[in-house]
């Protein structure tokens, strides 16, 4: 009996392809979440930045709002503030209406310091000052030109009242002329568009 004997041939295995796909699809994915990371490390340095910008105007008003200050405490004496300085940024009344303060058309007519350079921060500060009052260009205990009290946010010198005054009921008691209230608003631009306005009231 003749016995025949088969020869097998062995081919490759086609399953050693799947290993490569494989390591490219890790691949791909790997160079994806390296590409995320990068960007996300790159947005929190931009939103550290931008909120460095923010407290550095935030900071800048400080220094309008000591100028504006300084306006006030220069022009303390005699009528000066009893009349409007639109050239100075001082207003002897409140605005009838509100302005929008967000509204750069606004600030159109307000001191801008420093003849309106920008300081080492890159900053510009500007202010405006509000006498607390509802009648312009009108002392403080006067009448204004329509015939209206003026009416004024004020307070007094701290210490007692003293027995010189009118005992009439209901009577104001001076020690002398009352602090008058004043506001100050100020805003600064910064880099990157970063704006910050803040509001401040002061008697002097």
């Amino acid at each position: 009996m003749n016995t025949r004997t088969q020869n097998k041939v062995h081919f490759p295995s086609r399953e050693r392809g799947v290993v490569l796909v494989i390591a490219l699809i890790v691949l791909v994915a790997m160079t994806l979440v390296a590409i995320g990371t990068l960007r996300s490390v790159d947005t929190g340095n931009v939103v550290a930045g931008n909120l460095a910008f923010k407290q550095s105007t935030l900071n800048g008003t400080d220094q309008a709002v000591e100028a504006a200050y300084r306006y006030l405490a220069t022009n303390l004496s005699g009528i000066n503030l009893q009349n409007d300085n639109a050239t100075s940024g001082y207003y002897s009344s409140t605005p009838a209406q509100e302005p929008n303060w967000t509204d750069s058309a606004v600030w159109a007519g307000a001191v801008c310091m420093n003849s309106c350079a920008a300081d080492a921060n890159g900053n510009t500060g500007y202010y405006y000052i509000h006498r607390m009052c509802t009648e312009a260009n009108t002392p403080y205990n006067g009448n204004g030109p329509s015939g209206n009290a003026n009416q004024c946010h004020m307070t007094l010198p701290s210490g007692g009242a003293t027995t010189g005054g009118s005992m009439r009921v209901g009577a104001d008691v001076y020690q002398g002329n009352p602090q008058l209230y004043y506001r100050i608003t100020a805003k600064v631009i910064g880099p990157r568009n970063s704006v910050s306005i803040v509001q401040a009231v002061i008697a002097i």
